[in-house]
């Protein structure tokens, strides 16, 4: 169970006064760490590593800029995805290589800067329009990813298709 989870569980259940004792407040809920995913763990050093293999390639140079310091967290779940949570978090699969993990941040760091396109959910009648900038955005993250992925001689990785992303985005049309 998340923490933010366990106190809405714990103010449910005790009161807000046994809340209020642990210095928190009633109704409050702690930002969870790692984008709310109960795994995921923060590595400084390993963070500060994929960071600095995908900064040595032009093209994760070019993805990082313009884009504040993500805060990294690393999945060892056995069916954990590399995704973007939020504004700042990057959650990378615990078990990669870390060049692979420094062009998967680069992938995400360009999504990172096109939040506000991921984030939408569009009518039926804008779907199609939407779906073909975000597979165009997909697109070039891909790219991304493969050529920081050559210059860095990464393990193979297992992403999605833009087949299969195309499947998902579109379902997302309302």
């Amino acid at each position: 169970m998340a923490g933010h989870e366990l106190l809405r569980v714990v103010t449910t259940v005790l009161g807000a006064a046994v809340v209020g004792a642990f210095g928190l407040s009633p109704g409050a809920s702690p930002e969870p760490a790692c984008g709310g995913f109960v795994d995921a763990r923060p590595s400084p050093a390993r963070a500060a590593r994929v960071l600095s293999l995908a900064r040595s390639t032009p093209e994760g140079r070019r993805a990082l800029a313009g884009v504040s310091e993500p805060e990294i967290c690393f999945d060892p779940g056995a069916d954990a995805r590399s995704v973007v949570v939020g504004p700042r978090t990057l959650v990378l699969v615990a078990q990669d290589d870390d060049r692979r993990l420094a062009a998967r941040a680069a992938h995400l760091s360009l999504h990172r800067r096109e939040a506000s396109l991921f984030g939408e959910s569009p009518s039926v009648a804008g779907c199609d329009a939407w779906l073909s900038r975000v597979l165009a955005a997909e697109r070039e993250a891909h790219a991304t990813e493969a050529a920081v992925a050559r210059e860095l001689a990464a393990p193979a990785g297992s992403g999605e298709s833009l087949e299969e992303l195309a499947v998902a985005y579109r379902a997302r049309c309302r």
